[in-house]
């Protein structure tokens, strides 16, 4: 899955720096004998490399400092989601709880010893543990 979503970046990207090809004299000055032979920094001619790069026939072509941010933005995209489910609706119960305390005058109680145990019967009824590590395993498949 990672290799695929690679594979099209790596595609999008050589396409995208053909569309937006330069003239030859705006090529060649902005061409510089300065520019780093490290693949990893970022220099402003990054967008010439971009352009002379070819994509890969076969997933198998990609390398593994195309394939590792992919991973990691993945990753980082799944976490997200997860997270984004998991905190919603828990940030709601909290606001509800919080105005129905304060609206009724228990200023001094704490909502949070009102809504934990709304959160835990929301999280059980929804069967969450099997959403987190469903949607956990979806994101390695």
């Amino acid at each position: 899955m990672i290799v695929k979503h690679a594979f099209r970046a790596c595609c999008v990207i050589a396409v995208a720096a053909s569309a937006t090809a330069q003239t030859p004299a705006r090529a060649a000055a902005t061409r510089s004998d300065d520019c780093p032979r490290d693949p990893v920094s970022f220099h402003p001619c990054a967008l010439a490399k971009a352009r002379t790069f070819t994509p890969p026939r076969t997933p198998d072509d990609l390398e593994l400092k195309i394939l590792m941010p992919a991973y990691i933005l993945s990753e980082l995209k799944a976490g997200f989601q997860i997270g984004a489910v998991l905190f919603l609706p828990f940030l709601i119960i909290d606001l509800v709880i919080a105005s129905v305390t304060l609206s009724i005058g228990m200023v001094q109680l704490p909502p949070v010893m009102i809504s934990a145990p709304f959160k835990i019967l929301l999280f059980v009824l929804v069967d969450g543990w099997n959403l987190v590590v469903g949607s956990l395993m979806k994101s390695f498949y």
